[in-house]
C-alpha cells in the first residue's frame, strides 16, 4: 500500500522530478503507475484480508473489506480519468484514503468484537 500511495503523491511532482533529474516511482513507472498503485492496493487489501480471515473477524470487516475494495477500485478508476484529462486530484484521492483505512480499521475492531 505505501508504494502505491507514494507512487500517486510523486504522480503530482512528475514536472518538476523530471527536471531536477530525481527518478521517482512515477517516472520511473511512466503510464503504468495507475495500474501499479491498483496492483499495490489490491495486495495490501488481500494480505490484509488474509490476516483477518486467519484472526476469525466477523462478518463485519468482510462488509467493511468488500466496501472498501469497492470504493478504491472506484477512486483509481475516478483518478485514471483525471490523468487522461490532465488534472489529477490528488488530494481527493488521499482524502479517499484516510477514509478506506478507516473503514477497514473499524470493520477489523467490531468485526473482531464479533468474532
Amino acid at each position: 500500500w505505501t508504494f502505491g500511495f507514494d507512487t500517486v503523491y510523486a504522480m503530482a511532482d512528475r514536472r518538476d522530478d523530471a527536471r531536477i533529474g530525481v527518478r521517482s516511482s512515477a517516472l520511473s513507472l511512466g503510464d503504468h503507475a495507475l495500474q501499479v498503485v491498483g496492483w499495490c492496493y489490491l495486495l495490501a487489501w488481500l494480505l490484509l484480508s488474509s490476516a483477518a480471515a486467519f484472526a476469525g473477524v466477523g462478518v463485519v470487516y468482510w462488509l467493511a473489506a468488500l466496501g472498501a475494495l469497492w470504493a478504491g477500485w472506484r477512486d483509481l478508476r475516478e483518478l485514471r480519468h483525471q490523468e487522461r484529462e490532465g488534472q489529477p486530484k490528488i488530494g481527493q484521492h488521499f482524502q479517499r484514503q484516510v477514509w478506506l483505512a478507516t473503514l477497514l480499521w473499524a470493520g477489523l475492531v467490531v468485526g473482531r468484537g464479533m468474532g
